[in-house]
């Protein structure tokens, strides 16, 4: 119950679309009981060592998707059967155990919301993207420092930000770019 936990409490804090937060309460309601001890235990040890995306999921091994779907509880003359899928959730790890991919379904296989990754060989996020019902909704890119920090990110939407460091290492400025000063890549 604990690495199952642990997975559900991983896809509650990473997922930005309610319908995980949905999929996770009927789970959690259905499976656990108050766990709020461990989950603070989780977070402080994951604030002491950088894990991969996969392993503070509570995965261990070479895990590379993970597939949980909620189905509708259908009672009729006193039998329960189970129904149609209402709702399922993946998340999908590269082979350093970097989320790549976080895609939720209503019913089968309609797409309903996805968040995809990609990395530079440093293991930096340099392209994130939301999709709804597979059109994609807003998206980012950036580029980092010798030393792993960003320096740019440029959005879908909303412009590009520069960012400046100062001796010590600690963030200087952010500068906004404007649409217009930018072309995209």
């Amino acid at each position: 119950m604990s690495k199952l936990y642990s997975v559900l409490d991983y896809f509650r804090r990473s997922v930005i679309h309610w319908n995980l937060g949905l999929l996770l309460a009927v789970l959690a309601g259905l499976t656990m009981g108050d766990s709020s001890g461990s989950v603070l235990a989780a977070r402080q040890f994951e604030a002491k060592v950088k894990r991969s995306d996969r392993e503070q999921a509570g995965l261990v091994g070479p895990v590379r998707r993970i597939h949980i779907s909620v189905r509708q509880l259908v009672e009729s003359c006193g039998n329960r059967t189970e129904g149609d899928i209402f709702i399922s959730h993946s998340l999908d790890f590269d082979a350093s155990g970097r989320q790549i991919e976080q895609a939720t379904y209503l019913g089968e296989n309609i797409p309903d919301t996805k968040v995809t990754s990609k990395y530079d060989e440093k293991g930096n996020e340099v392209e994130h993207a939301f999709y709804v019902h597979d059109a994609i909704t807003e998206s980012w890119t950036a580029t980092y420092d010798e030393k792993g920090r960003v320096i740019e990110r440029v959005f879908l939407r909303s412009g590009a930000f520069r960012w400046t460091y100062s001796p010590n290492g600690r963030k200087g400025t952010c500068t906004r770019i404007r649409v217009e000063q930018f072309s995209a890549r």
